[in-house]
């Protein structure tokens, strides 16, 4: 590293470059922080080899503002700390302690027999080769820097140096030297190509790919006294370098994804989702997802001054979607979405040859509310045992219509003469129930309903309702979007709705979300690794607050993050490359339809209710 100190750090010392490392495969972005603060290495008695390196070149000393200057006294840096650039995934053992906070297997099924190999734990006296120094960052604490920074010697009369001068930009940090005999040098913790050190370009890469945000970051690193970046930074490095990086390594993804579709029929997921709850949303995101593979294929953000109101934004999404695909020659088959309105109408109008479905889940919700709603007037309190039998009849007669409507129908409205133990019933298709003879036992126990009861005139109103009867008829594929919404939950993760990005932002984060999704789709399910039952699947428990019972869940593998590596590796490269934000579309700088005025006639027009 040109014009720095080069340190030999051997097992067990205080290492004083901070240097970021790669990621294990299967860890977050942002690896273990805590494990990593935990393993603090004593600040007194560093270890330091005393060799001095002479290798060192003397650059030209920058000028530097007054406030950016802090004189320090030889042996002491007069710094608060000095400071993680990046946490690593650094291949440790747990020790017992740390193992607490990880989850437990034996607790998550108790089936699970642990390996009987003994686990080598690492302390912090534990040795590391070189290639593991080079791959790792670490924690530097003041006094240990100051310690080793002691001993430096002139690299050209040998002379002890003493330090003039440190300047701190973020999370780097840079000393000045200067021995008797007036020969300057500098060293610093991070090595720099271009406008901000590279642990400052990291720190904000695997913020953003992490989907964390600046504000819990800097709290957690003002709680531990860590150097962070200032928020302009963070913006900067974002809109000048990580926003074309993301965007680049998505649409290189997608078209891979949309050549392998080029020239298919495929069936279609789509739904939207806003930037925050209730019915004042800025931004509308609209996913399209490959029902058969459970890929995302695309997406739009729509900003509220796109189109007339906020309410239009998911029809537009799907337009912007629709189009999209229709351009990279992708034939849309059936598109299955909610009973939205305004989308139905566009189907019907625009695209007439797309077969479009309703997703099962949502009408079956929709039903199960109004039944509950109807249970809980005077007279019908029976209907609520018959509830979860009614929605899961819904299930059964779309999984087997064969794709015939008329038998669908029929079907769904024999449900109205089953529930009063009437299992023979007219119809041209369907003119008896399917499962067969009741037993004694079961037909005495099962609470049946009288015909023209107040309960059962209420089922009848909601299962005969023309609306209802209508959409079923749009059941008959038996597409449901139980992926799209494990999606949903996982784009919350990458942007949260009680908190406001900018458009930029929006189309980052969701191209994340979108990566992270489609790297890890289809994951096998966990298998137990050792002991007598190896090989055989694994579950999890957990009590259901729904269904008021323990259920069962699958376990999968771990995730992959393979593809944020390569771009935690490609962030230096746009360093170098001195990149741009990706094209922005022409929108008003503001949602506001009206001129802002001047900010003292806003504060003199404000008014509260408590008279602050």
């Amino acid at each position: 590293m040109e014009g720095k100190i080069q340190y030999d750090l051997v097992p067990g010392s205080v290492p004083t470059i901070v240097q970021r490392g790669k990621m294990g495969p299967s860890r977050d972005v942002l690896g273990d922080v805590t494990n990593t603060v935990l393993h603090r290495t004593s600040p007194a008695h560093p270890v330091v080899s005393s060799e001095v390196p002479r290798k060192m070149s003397s650059p030209a000393r920058p000028k530097m503002s007054t406030q950016s200057r802090k004189l320090c006294e030889l042996p002491q840096l007069d710094i608060s700390s000095v400071h993680l650039l990046d946490s690593t995934d650094l291949e440790f053992e747990l020790t017992s302690d740390e193992s607490e906070m990880c989850v437990d297997d034996e607790k998550c099924d108790p089936t699970f027999e642990p390996a009987t190999e003994e686990i080598t734990s690492s302390s912090s006296g534990s040795s590391l080769s070189v290639e593991d120094l080079n791959e790792s960052s670490f924690i530097v604490y003041c006094q240990c820097l100051n310690e080793l920074l002691a001993g430096v010697r002139c690299i050209k009369c040998d002379k002890q140096c003493m330090i003039t001068n440190t300047y701190m930009k973020g999370s780097s940090l840079t000393v000045y030297f200067q021995c008797s005999n007036f020969h300057d040098f500098q060293w610093s913790t991070q090595q720099s190509s271009g406008r901000f050190p590279h642990g400052n370009l990291q720190i904000a890469a695997a913020a953003l790919f992490s989907g964390q945000n600046y504000s819990v970051l800097t709290q957690f690193a003002a709680l531990l006294g860590l150097r962070f970046l200032h928020r302009t930074s963070y913006n900067a490095i974002q809109s000048s370098h990580l926003f074309r990086l993301v965007n680049d390594a998505w649409n290189s993804h997608q078209s891979e994804l949309l050549e392998t579709f080029k020239g298919k029929r495929v069936c279609l997921a789509g739904d939207g989702i806003c930037d925050s709850p209730g019915f004042s949303a800025k931004y509308g995101t609209y996913t399209v997802m490959d029902i058969q593979t459970n890929v995302i294929l695309g997406f739009h953000v729509t900003q509220c001054t796109e189109t007339s109101s906020s309410v239009h934004m998911e029809k537009h999404g799907l337009e912007k979607c629709l189009g999209h695909l229709q351009d990279n020659e992708v034939t849309v088959d059936v598109l299955a979405t909610d009973r939205h309105v305004q989308i139905r109408k566009y189907l019907t109008d625009k695209w007439p040859d797309i077969n479009h479905q309703f997703d099962v889940w949502h009408l079956a919700k929709s039903v199960g509310k109004k039944l509950s709603k109807k249970s809980k007037q005077k007279g019908c309190e029976r209907l609520s045992t018959w509830i979860k039998s009614v929605v899961n009849h819904l299930w059964w007669c779309c999984a087997t219509c064969d794709g015939n409507g008329d038998v669908l129908v029929e079907k769904w409205l024999s449900i109205v003469h089953h529930v009063c133990n009437r299992h023979v019933f007219p119809g041209h298709h369907v003119t008896e129930c399917c499962h067969g003879r009741l037993e004694p036992t079961v037909e005495r126990k099962t609470k049946w309903l009288k015909m023209q009861s107040p309960e059962h005139q209420a089922l009848t109103n909601v299962v005969t309702n023309k609306l209802l009867v209508k959409d079923i008829r749009q059941l008959t594929l038996f597409c449901h979007t139980g992926a799209l919404e494990s999606y949903r939950a996982l784009l919350l993760k990458y942007m949260q709705k009680r908190i406001h990005y900018s458009l930029e932002g929006m189309i980052a984060r969701t191209q994340l979300a979108a990566l992270d999704h489609n790297h890890n789709v289809n994951r096998a399910q966990a298998t137990v690794k050792t002991g007598s039952r190896k090989g055989e699947k694994r579950f999890r428990t957990e009590f259901s607050k729904l269904s008021k019972s323990w259920i069962a869940k699958k376990m999968y593998e771990k995730k992959s993050y393979e593809y944020l590596e390569i771009l935690m590796e490609k962030t230096l490269e746009t360093e170098k490359l001195n990149c741009t934000r990706p094209n922005r579309r022409s929108l008003p700088p503001n949602i506001s339809r009206n001129e802002k005025p001047r900010k003292e006639i806003i504060v003199q027009g404000r008014v509260s209710r408590f008279g602050k």
